[in-house]
């Protein structure tokens, strides 16, 4: 049993996918694979179930994911004590307003595992940056964009609000609406491709969490990628039927960056189709 076997595992158990999996530990699939069948014939009990859509943990995979990951984390603390001194390079990422923040925890480790040595800075659109992690309808021209994921659009309303009673919702549901605006999102873009709805603006959010709360508490309902909703309780979300309302979010690096050459091959595998 090897540290490197025990990140894959971990990596295969958070992700329930060898591909994707692999993707983020920057190597090919057959190796996730035979790191995981060595524990298993290593522990005598299979770790995972295979299925088509992926893997799912066994009794024995969920036991050694604990396990693993404080292994893990004494591992990296160990390496960091020798770091201290270290001068680190600094990579300055601008940020849009409205991101899955469970994704982005995601990127922030594949960062850290690249380049243990950098030093990030995270910033808003507005200010100057190495990178920019935004959805591909606000990018400027002249960069090059990397897709990180793909999202779909929700309505999130309250969950006393009539309109929760159907699976799904037709766009023309939404009209005349009390709607919780952003700013800073895209969505108005989005939806006035299909309708003009007149949507009434009850509140304006200055962040996803607000605008979460706000529908919570009844003052309206609002329209954002379903990543950026999360598991809040007091709010349900319902899909748009026979339409698709969704975006494409990804780095966007200037022309000739001077970027670390791992972080480079990283974002050039990412436009390879899977």
């Amino acid at each position: 049993m090897d540290i490197r076997s025990l990140r894959y595992f971990s990596l295969a158990f958070e992700e329930e996918n060898l591909t994707a999996a692999a993707k983020r530990a920057h190597v090919a699939q057959p190796s996730i694979s035979s790191a995981i069948a060595a524990l298993e014939e290593e522990l005598s009990e299979p770790l995972f179930l295979r299925h088509k859509r992926g893997v799912t943990p066994t009794e024995a995979g969920r036991r050694l994911y604990p396990l693993a990951q404080d292994m893990l984390s004494r591992m990296e603390a160990i390496k960091g004590s020798f770091r201290r001194n270290d001068k680190r390079s600094p990579l300055i990422i601008g940020l849009q307003a409205s991101l899955d923040t469970v994704r982005m925890e995601q990127f922030f480790r594949m960062l850290k595992d690249l380049e243990p040595g950098l030093e990030l800075r995270l910033v808003g659109l507005d200010q100057p940056a190495d990178i920019q992690v935004l959805s591909e309808s606000q990018i400027g021209r002249e960069v090059d964009f990397y897709p990180l994921w793909q999202e779909d659009y929700v309505v999130v309303l309250p969950v006393d609000h009539p309109l929760t009673l159907p699976s799904e919702l037709d766009i023309t549901d939404l009209r005349d609406a009390a709607i919780i605006h952003r700013d800073y999102c895209e969505y108005r873009v989005l939806m006035d491709q299909y309708a003009d709805l007149s949507l009434e603006i009850a509140a304006i959010a200055p962040s996803e969490d607000w605008a979460v709360s706000l529908v919570a508490a009844g003052v309206g309902i609002s329209f954002m990628p379903i990543g950026c909703v999360g598991q809040r309780a007091g709010v349900v979300t319902r899909p748009l039927k026979d339409i698709s309302l969704n975006r494409r979010v990804g780095v966007a690096v200037q022309s000739d960056p001077e970027l670390p050459a791992s972080l480079m091959t990283y974002l050039e595998a990412l436009k390879v189709p899977n």
